[in-house]
């Protein structure tokens, strides 16, 4: 879990080396891929941050806060 501006800085670093551990020759296909996984994993970092940082007291009981929740459940057992 990252604070979404280093998501993007990871993404970046990380990139040439991904892009020697799936090599895609077509070009359009490596497009669509890589603008594919790098938007999904900034989408699920920040959900991911989001479930640690936001505040839901003043909504308990609302979906959010259900997940927020569950997933605390699932770090931290109880």
């Amino acid at each position: 879990m990252h604070p979404p501006i280093l998501v993007v800085i990871e993404l970046n670093l990380l990139f040439p080396l991904a892009v020697k551990i799936i090599p895609i020759s077509d070009p359009i296909i490596f497009a669509f891929f890589w603008i594919a996984f790098g938007i999904g994993y900034l989408c699920y970092d920040l959900m991911h941050y989001s479930l640690h940082h936001i505040d839901t007291s003043n909504s308990k009981g609302g979906w959010f806060h259900k997940l927020q929740q569950y997933h605390n459940q699932h770090h931290f057992g109880g």
